[in-house]
C-alpha cells in the first residue's frame, strides 16, 4: 500500500542520514506526485487497529446529546486518533512539526496514543476528551451547536494584538514623539531601523575559511530592536547594499527554506590509510575497542577527526600527559581522555589544525567530496568539495532545503519575492519580534492542521502537505481536482483564503540569499562572544573587518548593533540617474561611497 508524497518528504526506510539527504536531494520536486513506500511496522499497527475502529464506529450516541450527539463508540476511545496517527506515521509524516523547538507544534492525536492503555478508565474521562475534540471540530467547521454560535478563533491567522494590515509610515510617525525618533535613520521610530545580519558558529566559520568564502549564505533583514536570534553566536553586520534585490541577490518576505550547505564525506586510498596508521604507532592498539577500533573510526569518518579519541590521545601523548590506561576501565580511559582534551581545548584546537595540515607531508592524502547523484548504471557520483561546486549545489529558490515542515514550506512557496528596495522599506512594519511571531504561528499552524485533516478525509492515500504545496506552486486551486474526487468548493475557498493570508502574515525577518560566495571582508563589522575560540577570532581579524565588538550576554549583543548606525536603513539613498535600473550598479555605488 502506498500514498502520494513529494520528493522532499522524509523517507523512513533508510537509516543512513547522509544517504537519506542525498536521495531527497536527487529526487528534487518536479511538479509531479510520486509513490511513498509504507513502513510495514507502523502500517501493520494501524491496520491492526482498523477493524476494531470500524466495529466501534457503528454504534453512535443520540443526536440530542449536546456536543457528544452523533459521536461513535470509536470517538469515545483513543483508538480512532491512534489509528490515524500510526497510519500517517507509516508514510513518513512526523507528529512533531517545526524547524526549531520554539516553533514546533505537536499533533494532538499523540494524546490518544498516550491514552491507548487507559481505555478501561472511567467512562467520564473519555467522554470529556471526546466532547473537547468534537467542540473544536464544530468551531472549525461552523457546524453543530458550537459551530453555529461561537466565532472560530482560527479564522484569522494574526492574533488581535498584532495588526493584520500594518500601519503606514505616516500613521506611525503621527503617533510618536520627536524624542522617540531614530538618531540614525530620518523619520523612523527608534528601534524600527532595519539592518542586515548573518549569524554563524565557529565551526561554520572554519568551514568558510577553508573554502575561501561563504557559499550562498542566508542573510537576515530585521529591525534593530528585534534582530535575528539563533544560528550561531557570531553576528556579521552587512551594509545596506546587501539588502537590494536583484536576480543574483533575491530577497524573500520570510524564511524561504532554501538549500543548506551539502554534507561532504572524506576518502583516502589504501596507501594513505597505511601511512595514517604509522603516524600513531602502537597508540592505536593500546586504546580499548568499542565496535570498531578508533583508527577504523578515524578512517571511515574522517570528517569528525577532531572528536576521535585516537587523535586526542596523540595530542596528550605529545604533551606528556597521556593517562595510564591500565589504571582505568575501558569507559574510564575514554572519559579521562575527554576530560584532559577539554581542559586543554584551546591548545588542542591549535594542535589538531596543525596536525591535519601536516598529513599530506606524511603521505596521507584525504579527499573531501560532495555526492552528486548517480550514473546511468546506478553508481554514485562525486565532485570535489570546493567553493565552486558548493555554490552550484546551494543555488536555488524557496522550499529547496529538502525537508517539509508544513506551514513554513507552504508560505515560502506561496509568497513572492521582493521586487525592489523600496518595497522592502515599505514592508518594515511587517517585521515583529520572535515572541510575537510565535504567537502568530500558533493559530496559523492550527488552521493548517484542520485543512490537512479535511483533505485527508477525502482520500487518505494522498499527502495533504503535497497537495497544498502544489496549489501554492501552481497558483491554481483547481489542481486539487486531479487529486481528489468531488472536493467541496467550500474547502477550496478555505484553502485559497488561507494561502492568501499566509502571504500577508508578519515575520521576524526577511531572508536574503545571494547566489554567490560572500567574503567575510564584505561585512561592515562583527559581534563576537567573550569566549570565542582564538582560531575563530584570528579568522575574523584577517578578513579585514575593522569594527569588531565583544559581548558578554545576549542583551549586550543586541545593544551593540547600535554601533552600526550608518548601516541601518529605511529608504534607499540618492543614487545617480539611471542607477536604479541596475541593482548591481546600485551595489557598486554603495561600495564606491564606502571606499571614499
Amino acid at each position: 500500500m502506498a500514498r502520494i508524497r513529494a520528493s522532499w518528504e522524509p523517507l523512513i526506510y533508510h537509516s543512513d542520514m547522509t544517504t537519506l539527504e542525498e536521495m531527497m536531494r536527487n529526487r528534487a520536486y518536479q511538479g509531479e506526485i510520486t509513490n511513498t513506500p509504507r513502513n510495514r511496522w507502523l502500517g501493520g499497527a494501524a491496520d491492526f487497529l482498523d477493524p476494531a475502529n470500524k466495529f466501534l464506529d457503528r454504534y453512535k450516541l443520540p443526536e440530542s446529546i449536546p456536543l457528544l450527539g452523533g459521536l461513535s463508540a470509536a470517538d469515545l476511545t483513543p483508538l480512532k486518533g491512534t489509528q490515524g496517527l500510526l497510519d500517517d506515521a507509516s508514510y513518513g509524516k512526523s507528529p512533531i512539526r517545526g524547524a526549531s523547538l520554539q516553533t514546533a507544534t505537536v499533533d494532538p492525536r499523540l494524546l490518544d496514543l498516550a491514552g491507548l492503555g487507559s481505555i478501561g478508565l472511567p467512562l467520564a474521562k473519555n467522554l470529556g476528551k471526546a466532547a473537547l475534540r468534537e467542540g473544536a471540530r464544530q468551531i472549525e467547521t461552523g457546524t453543530g451547536l458550537l459551530g453555529k454560535n461561537v466565532i472560530d478563533p482560527r479564522m484569522e491567522i494574526v492574533p488581535n494584538n498584532i495588526p493584520k494590515f500594518p500601519k503606514t509610515d505616516g500613521e506611525i510617525r503621527s503617533e510618536i514623539m520627536p524624542s522617540q525618533m531614530s538618531e540614525f535613520v530620518p523619520r523612523v521610530k527608534s528601534g524600527d531601523e532595519m539592518i542586515v545580519t548573518h549569524n554563524t558558529s565557529p565551526g561554520k566559520l572554519y568551514g568558510a575559511d577553508k573554502l575561501g568564502g561563504m557559499p550562498v549564505p542566508s542573510l537576515a533583514i530585521s529591525k534593530i530592536s528585534n534582530p535575528l536570534e539563533g544560528f550561531g553566536d557570531i553576528t556579521f553586520v552587512g551594509g545596506r547594499e546587501m539588502a537590494i534585490p536583484s536576480k543574483g541577490n533575491p530577497v524573500y518576505k520570510s524564511d524561504a527554506y532554501t538549500k543548506r550547505r551539502p554534507t561532504t564525506d572524506f576518502t583516502m586510498d589504501r596507501k594513505s590509510e597505511g601511512n595514517l596508521k604509522n603516524l600513531f604507532g602502537d597508540l592505536s592498539s593500546q586504546l580499548p575497542i568499542r565496535g570498531e577500533s578508533e583508527l577504523e573510526k578515524l578512517i571511515n569518518n574522517f570528517g569528525n577527526a577532531k572528536d576521535n579519541k585516537l587523535v586526542q590521545a596523540k595530542f596528550l601523548q605529545e604533551k606528556g600527559i597521556l593517562p595510564n590506561f591500565a589504571d582505568y576501565s575501558d569507559f574510564g580511559v575514554f572519559n579521562q581522555i575527554a576530560k584532559l582534551r577539554w581542559a586543554y581545548r584551546d591548545e588542542y584546537d591549535s594542535w589538531s589544525n596543525a596536525f591535519m595540515k601536516s598529513l599530506p607531508e606524511s603521505g596521507v592524502n584525504v579527499k573531501e567530496r560532495i555526492f552528486n547523484g548517480y550514473t546511468p548504471s546506478g553508481n554514485r557520483k562525486y565532485v570535489d568539495a570546493n567553493l565552486e561546486n558548493t555554490i552550484k549545489h546551494m543555488k536555488g529558490g524557496p522550499n529547496t532545503e529538502g525537508w517539509n515542515y508544513g506551514v513554513g514550506n507552504l508560505r515560502a512557496v506561496a509568497t513572492p519575492k521582493f521586487k525592489n528596495f523600496n518595497e522592502i522599506t515599505k514592508s518594515r512594519n511587517r517585521l515583529i519580534s520572535e515572541d510575537e511571531f510565535g504567537k502568530v504561528q500558533v493559530p496559523s499552524d492550527d488552521r493548517y492542521g484542520f485543512l490537512s485533516e479535511e483533505l485527508r478525509s477525502l482520500d487518505k492515500n494522498y499527502s495533504p502537505d503535497d497537495a497544498m504545496l502544489e496549489v501554492a506552486q501552481t497558483g491554481n486551486i483547481n489542481s486539487l481536482d486531479r487529486i481528489y474526487k468531488d472536493i467541496p468548493s467550500e474547502l477550496k475557498t478555505k484553502l485559497s483564503s488561507y494561502i492568501d493570508e499566509l502571504k500577508k502574515m508578519p515575520t521576524n525577518y526577511f531572508e536574503v540569499k545571494p547566489q554567490r560566495s560572500v567574503g567575510m571582508g564584505e561585512f561592515k563589522g562583527a559581534l563576537v562572544p567573550s569566549d570565542l575560540p582564538a582560531r575563530a577570532r584570528q579568522i575574523i581579524d584577517k578578513s579585514g573587518i575593522k569594527d569588531i565588538y565583544t559581548y558578554a550576554n545576549e542583551e549586550e549583543r543586541k545593544n551593540l548593533l547600535k554601533k552600526f548606525g550608518k548601516d541601518m536603513f529605511s529608504a534607499l539613498p540618492v543614487i545617480p540617474a539611471g542607477g536604479l535600473l541596475d541593482p548591481e550598479a546600485v551595489y557598486e555605488e554603495f561600495r564606491k561611497k564606502e571606499r571614499k
